[in-house]
């Protein structure tokens, strides 16, 4: 019982008064610090907190006389009390929740790193995705076959519903086994434009939206490692560097 009174937001004192009233029924205020154990110079600060809860009722007379609230109906006060609360707490919360979302995009925007590096197949995967989630207008791409052979089914499954809303992807590839005419195969199935250019190698690099560019290589102490841009300049060099080979690219 103790515990649940003190769930409920009654402290030690408030517990060990209410609990006498309802051992000893109703009494004077120095009966029940003395059954009670809570001391006398308390007592009454005790009482009146009791009463604000809805767990004691005062009665009157010389001198005054306390009687305990019914259980069931204190109780059930006391959980409308902390359910309001609570409810107050979640409005509160999402409130608040919400602004620090604006203020932590706003701040993470403008902290943002220019340059950062992702290494491990399964973080540049991640980071693939992430980039065609972001992507709002175009991507475009060389890809070198000794670099990037694959391409995951989820790139794949949310580039093409990208292409569905008016986002161009465009690469240029130079499939030069089974497996690597295999993934320009389902891009091409997937709605991305493809051409052939042979000579590529050594990395490969995609340009989003104009102001990103990413370029991925395999090193041989930590394997395929992505290099991740943030400059709308360099970005737009690449893009017409990317126009002249698009120009001499072969058509599938």
């Amino acid at each position: 019982m103790e515990k649940l009174l003190s769930k409920l937001g009654l402290t030690q004192y408030e517990t060990a008064t209410y609990l006498t009233l309802l051992r000893h029924g109703t009494q004077g205020a120095v009966d029940i610090a003395k059954r009670s154990g809570v001391p006398f110079g308390r007592i009454y600060d005790i009482l009146y907190q009791l009463e604000l809860k809805g767990f004691v009722k005062v009665i009157l007379g010389k001198p005054k006389s306390f009687a305990p609230t019914e259980p069931g109906l204190a109780l059930k006060r006391a959980l409308k009390k902390k359910t309001d609360e609570f409810d107050e707490l979640k409005k509160e919360t999402e409130e608040k929740s919400h602004q620090l979302d604006i203020l932590f995009k706003e701040i993470a925007e403008a902290t943002k790193p220019s340059i950062w590096i992702v290494r491990g197949k399964e973080n540049i995967e991640e980071e693939r995705i992430r980039g065609v989630l972001e992507t709002k207008k175009e991507v475009i791409g060389i890809v070198s076959p000794d670099v990037t052979t694959g391409v995951a089914p989820r790139v794949l499954r949310l580039s093409k519903e990208s292409i569905q809303m008016g986002i161009k992807f465009q690469f240029i590839e130079n499939p030069q086994t089974k497996e690597v005419w295999e993934k320009v195969r389902k891009k091409v199935e997937a709605g991305q434009k493809v051409k052939i250019l042979k000579g590529l190698k050594g990395f490969s690099l995609e340009v989003i939206d104009e102001r990103r560019f990413r370029i991925e290589v395999n090193d041989r102490v930590y394997g395929r490692i992505f290099v991740i841009i943030e400059n709308p300049d360099l970005a737009k060099m690449i893009k017409k560097f990317f126009i002249i080979l698009w120009k001499q690219a072969k058509s599938i």
